[in-house]
């Protein structure tokens, strides 16, 4: 439920870069309270996942590489991607000093991939940490609703009983 989540565009290599204060002494932050507000409409579980596989108002992303995706790399007992997910590398939002890409560029590649703001888009990858970059891209450029499937490849492509497509 943590809704002021930000990143460091280019990391700590940027940081560097701008000359930004760095110190070596440790912080004492002031004492605060975290209450969690659980938000279930960001998250998907199996469940969730059988349920819209075929829905035409859901568009799946998926956030790893190529070739795990086309399932020639495997992370999983069975190699491949969730039918019907379009594949886009989490790492096609960045630029090569790893700052990220203009938002107009980011938009016209997601919507060429029929990612738009009319479907509700889930994000996965391995484990959901690759995807968690495309859910705050995604939110970046405006999208209104968001999921990250949380099991991710790890539970879908360890399943005997969860259908997969292979390129």
């Amino acid at each position: 439920g943590q809704r002021h989540g930000r990143l460091l565009d280019g990391g700590w290599s940027a940081w560097r870069r701008q000359r930004r204060p760095v110190s070596t002494e440790p912080l004492q932050p002031p004492r605060a309270e975290f209450v969690p507000a659980p938000r279930p409409e960001a998250i998907a579980d199996l469940d969730w996942m059988r349920a819209h596989l075929a829905d035409a108002a859901v568009v799946i992303v998926d956030a790893r590489s190529t070739l795990e995706y086309r399932g020639v790399t495997r992370y999983a007992r069975h190699g491949g991607h969730i039918p019907g997910a379009v594949s886009m590398n989490w790492q096609r939002h960045l630029r090569g000093d790893r700052t990220f890409r203009t938002a107009p560029e980011l938009r016209a590649e997601y919507e060429a991939l029929g990612v738009t703001p009319g479907r509700e888009a889930v994000v996965y990858c391995q484990v959901l940490a690759r995807a968690a970059h495309s859910y705050f891209t995604l939110k970046w450029l405006g999208l209104p609703r968001v999921r990250g499937y949380d099991g991710s490849w790890e539970e879908w492509g360890n399943r005997d009983d969860t259908p997969k497509e292979r390129l």
